[in-house]
């Protein structure tokens, strides 16, 4: 009998140690290491890219004046740094993300009646964009923030 005990007493104790000193990060969603950004097109047909992931957002809720019934939200981005290229369809290149843990892609159409773009933005192996803009879309946004992205949907497209 006190051998049971003893066994369930360090069953405990090695339990309890794990999950403080090394279990901890296990319980938590995975944290993001990079952004993948596949462009696709027009062969050949230059759009502008802009990337970041020193930024910061705020969405805002937009309501019917006289109803007060929600028609929608905005978001608002204040780029802190970021990247601006031309790049030439197709294009593809990998971001690493994991020290910021957020994501911000914006995409300037120059010819949208004839690029065909076609749009995907993963963050890690997962699909978080997946876009083919009408024509009259001149540009296409991605903002990923992990620590929204624990409580709310961190996909956020225009």
């Amino acid at each position: 009998m006190n051998l049971f005990r003893f066994n369930t007493f360090l069953l405990a104790v090695l339990c309890t140690s794990w999950l403080f000193l090394g279990g901890c990060d296990t319980l938590s969603p995975d944290r993001p290491d990079e952004a993948r950004v596949v462009l696709e097109g027009v062969e050949g047909t230059t759009v502008r890219l802009v990337t970041s992931s020193v930024f910061l957002s705020q969405r805002n809720a937009l309501y019917d004046p006289e109803t007060r019934v929600l028609l929608g939200d905005t978001l608002n981005v204040l780029l802190l740094e970021s990247d601006t290229v031309m790049v030439t369809l197709p294009f593809e290149q990998k971001y690493d993300i994991s020290n910021e843990e957020r994501f911000y892609a914006e995409i300037f159409r120059l010819n949208p009646t004839e690029d065909g773009l076609y749009s995907r933005v993963w963050i890690d192996s997962n699909l978080r964009l997946d876009k083919r803009p009408f024509v009259e879309e001149e540009t296409v946004i991605f903002t990923y923030d992990f620590r929204v992205a624990n409580g709310e949907d961190p996909d956020i497209t225009f």
